[in-house]
């Protein structure tokens, strides 16, 4: 026999429809990426990523240590904090855990609407609606699918729920608080702070609610003490958390009065910001189509504008809707506006503690099941006659809400789809302005294009327009000092990376810009960061250096200022310093590759080679199609002489960075060491053919080579690049040894290891291989003209001359020749002379340098000293030779 249907069965068949249909148009959302502040809160969060560090992620804000914005917030919430850590672990830090726990959470808080609605209408149908309704509607969609907004599912899944158990409690006709209410409504508290605002909510549908077999609350039954009471019990909670908050934030307000976003604008503005969010947030709630990320505050709106007399005409009408359920609407109804009208006016009232754009969707979020079971109320409650047009366009408006927010979950897909979203909805928004051009920066980083680095500098550009109109109160929306700083910040980043891919290398305009803003700004770790990264590029290490320290002097733990400083200290060669800091960096983001390798390799050369293999691995499982940790890791097992073991991850490195000319070098060395010496001289050959500014790769061909019996014509190329390139003095010696060996004393070669030695600054060198030039076949002059001039810098002008004027005679009329040859003669005591001969060098000059004011200055000089002496020849004045007058001529023709 079968058993007949209850209740209770129709309301497990509903529900499990109810989490099937809603979880539909958020299916298309879950193979999305951390973005906006999910990469802060979650990615980049050692507190959520260390489980050793759990205690302090409950017992501190939820921002703390993350950035100075941020941590002054005032949050603090251990259970959403809990859930992040957990998911980052159980998902293995990969985005779809989180969106699918997001998703699921949602669905929870859409079961909870199911229960509180069916415990208020008595109607399973209505509260299928109304859930189905707040579960599908695009105004979730961000709470739902950007991960670091799981607060608010959460928060509102465990107040529904509680609301439920008190409107249970009370139709079973108790005026006892439930035990399972009161720690759900906790758990909602300290998942987010603003469901205070669900605890007055969930009285008022308790009292609301009907009373089993009356269908009226209770107004009688058992008399309780007041200590027993619901709003008794509620007031205690309230005051619990209250005073845990205090504790843990040690603040006498519990961080709830904390520094909240400064507007300034005037009180009139604030008021009507306030009716802007509710009328906007019921007016989206009733017509989704004007959804925006990043809605700015207009700053000079008044009560009389269209975008607030629209709001306020809603909220008006909204009021209105309340007093007339008062007077004579079901009680169902008034319970639903009553959970609404206490979800909007707590974020209305503490506006300023919303954040820089108070207008978000997803503040609207918790007010959404209120509204829906007005609107469930509605549909299902007319007259019989029009109950199948009324079902119907219920089921049209749920289909349109549910295409609306599945179209909407691509906004979350990634950074790129994030942002270019918010530019379109809010183009004239500064913090959307320079975010786009953050995130035009980091695809810089990864594919370093001219284009990239030029849309950056616009958008920055753009951002600080707007705030320079906003001081003339011009701005179409309010500018934040944080947005001219992040702005300015940026602008500095981009002009760094233009010198990188412009052609002229000009670092000097990032650094005044670094300069000024640490000048305005001097606790501004960022731009202290930012200057000690462009001053190392520009090779003034020591200087880099104190940026770097005076950055972490103001926030000690920063895990970029760490992690340039530990590079510079890399490059120096100071690796005991580097470890510790690229160390303390990797500890800070345990899950950036980047900064594990480079702490693997500071590993490596101190000699720690278990510590860099263990590093190196993790490198791979975190990026799998890198290169470089299999590189390192065949490296460590070269130097400890397991050939097999260095090829099978070189052999790897190979397949996926075929042409790079690291692992070509290393897979050759490794090559080498196991015998098969054929094949690491093509590898190498390749690496030095590839990378020509590594000195390694060209020693290494030459010394095979050599080893070969090679002819020396077809080893002296990769001996002299290696030679060019060489930083290390000591292997610098023994290349000038070989090359001298291999070399014919008068070799013309010489004369170019002359002048790779002069801009070393190794003049007496110069002067050694330069004469040996000078004396073999010289057709050209070049070996007199290199030899001449090192004789001249290295103060010897009579002996310079002759090899000066022989070079001009083999080499015809050359302005660097006759230029040197006029100085020489010059300091000889040859005025007449020299003149000439700088006459000629400037005849030399191409027509359109010749009336350059430089070009004719050495002659000048030359003349006043003739002129002074009435002819005589002799030498001129103690003073700077015309070859460094302060023109620069003479140094910028070399």
């Amino acid at each position: 026999m079968t058993r007949p249907s209850t209740p209770n069965d129709r309301g497990t068949r509903a529900a499990i429809l109810l989490a099937v249909l809603t979880a539909i148009p958020f299916l298309f959302g879950l193979d999305g990426d951390f973005v906006g502040d999910d990469r802060t809160l979650v990615a980049s969060n050692a507190l959520v990523q260390d489980p050793s560090r759990f205690g302090e992620l409950v017992l501190g804000g939820s921002w703390r240590d993350l950035s100075p914005e941020l941590a002054a917030d005032g949050s603090w919430r251990p259970v959403t904090s809990l859930v992040l850590a957990l998911l980052w672990h159980v998902g293995g830090g990969e985005a779809f855990a989180f969106k699918l726990a997001s998703l699921l959470v949602h669905l929870a808080a859409v079961l909870g609407a199911f229960r509180l609605a069916r415990g208020l209408a008595r109607r399973t149908d209505v509260a299928f609606l109304a859930a189905l309704l707040f579960g599908v509607h695009p105004l979730g969609v961000e709470a739902v699918g950007r991960i670091g907004a799981i607060a608010d599912p959460l928060a509102l899944a465990f107040g529904l729920h509680g609301a439920a158990s008190f409107v249970r409690a009370r139709s079973g006709g108790s005026s006892r608080a439930p035990a399972v209410g009161l720690v759900l409504l906790g758990l909602a508290l300290l998942s987010k702070e603003s469901a205070v605002a669900f605890l007055p909510a969930a009285l008022v549908a308790a009292a609301l609610a009907p009373r089993d077999g009356a269908g009226t609350s209770p107004t009688g039954g058992e008399r309780v003490p007041l200590r027993h009471s619901p709003a008794f019990a509620l007031v205690v909670l309230a005051g619990a958390w209250f005073l845990a908050r205090a504790l843990v934030l040690g603040s006498w307000h519990g961080g709830l009065l904390a520094d909240g976003t400064d507007f300034h604008v005037s009180f009139a503005r604030m008021l009507a910001l306030r009716v802007e969010f509710v009328g906007g947030a019921l007016w989206r709630a009733i017509w989704p189509a004007d959804l925006a990320l990043l809605r700015g505050v207009r700053p000079a709106l008044g009560f009389g504008d269209l975008e607030v007399l629209v709001p306020l005409l809603v909220v008006a009408a909204f009021v209105a809707l309340g007093l007339v359920l008062r007077s004579r609407g079901p009680r169902a109804a008034l319970a639903a506006f009553g959970w609404s009208a206490l979800a909007l006016a707590l974020p209305a009232i503490a506006i300023d503690r919303l954040g820089q754009f108070p207008f978000a969707d997803r503040f609207a979020y918790p007010a959404l099941p209120g509204l829906a079971l007005l609107a469930a109320l509605a549909l299902l409650g007319a007259p019989s006659r029009l109950r199948t047009a009324t079902t119907v366009a219920a089921g049209a408006i749920v289909l349109l809400l549910a295409l609306r927010s599945a179209n909407r979950t691509d906004v979350w897909h990634d950074e790129r789809a994030y942002w270019d979203t918010a530019l379109r909805e809010s183009p004239d928004v500064a913090y959307v302005l320079w975010n786009v051009g953050r995130l035009e920066l980091d695809e810089f980083r990864e594919t370093p294009t001219r284009p990239k680095v030029t849309s950056a500098i616009e958008h920055f550009q753009a951002a600080l327009d707007l705030g320079a109109a906003e001081k003339d109160r011009e701005a179409p929306t309010v500018v934040m000092s944080s947005d001219v700083e992040r702005s300015n910040l940026g602008l500095a980043w981009a002009l760094l990376f233009e010198a990188q891919v412009d052609g002229y290398g000009d670092l000097d305009t990032p650094i005044s810009v670094f300069e000024l803003i640490v000048q305005n700004q001097p606790r501004n770790a960022d731009a202290w960061r930012g200057l000690g990264v462009a001053r190392a590029q520009k090779g003034d290490f020591d200087r880099a250096a104190e940026s770097f320290a005076m950055a972490l002097s103001i926030r000690p733990d920063d895990p970029d200022a760490l992690f340039h400083l530990g590079l510079l200290k890399f490059k120096t060669a100071d690796f005991r310093e580097a470890r510790a800091r690229l160390d303390r960096a990797a500890e800070l983001r345990p899950n950036d590759a980047e900064y594990l390798l480079w702490a693997a390799r500071a590993a490596a050369e101190t000699d720690d080679r278990e510590r860099a293999r263990t590093l190196a691995q993790r490198c791979v499982e975190l990026d799998a199609a890198s290169a470089e940790p299999l590189v390192l890791l065949g490296n460590l097992a070269r130097r400890e002489g397991d050939f097999a073991a260095a090829l099978g991850h070189l052999d790897a490195a190979t397949r996926i960075a075929p042409k790079d000319p690291n692992v070509l070098f290393e897979h050759g060395l490794a090559l080498l060491g196991a015998g098969r010496r054929d094949d690491a001289l093509f590898e190498l050959v390749e690496a030095a053919r590839l990378g020509d500014d590594r000195y390694d790769a060209q020693l290494a061909v030459a010394q095979l080579l050599l080893q070969d019996d090679v002819p020396v014509e077809d080893v002296l190329p990769y001996l002299r690049r290696a030679y060019e390139l060489c930083p290390n003095p000591a292997v610098l010696g023994q290349l000038r040894a070989k090359l001298d060996e291999l070399l014919p004393p008068t070799s013309p070669v010489r004369s170019g290891l002359a002048v790779l030695d002069e801009k070393r600054g190794d003049l007496e060198t110069a002067l050694y291989w330069a004469e040996g030039g000078a004396n073999g076949p010289d057709e050209k002059g070049v070996g007199a003209y290199v030899f001449g001039r090192m004789l001249l810098k290295s103060g010897s002008a009579g002996a310079a001359l002759p090899w000066l004027e022989t070079a001009v005679e083999r080499g015809g009329a050359d302005y660097g020749k006759l230029r040197e040859l006029g100085e020489a003669r010059v300091l000889t005591g040859d005025a007449d002379g020299a003149i000439e001969a700088w006459r000629r060098a400037i005849d030399a000059l191409p027509e359109a340098a010749r009336a350059d004011e430089n070009s004719h200055a050495m002659l000048r000089a030359a003349v006043a000293r003739r002129d002074r002496t009435d002819g005589a020849r002799r030498a001129p004045p103690q003073g700077p030779s015309p070859a460094t007058d302060g023109s620069g001529a003479a140094e910028g023709s070399r």
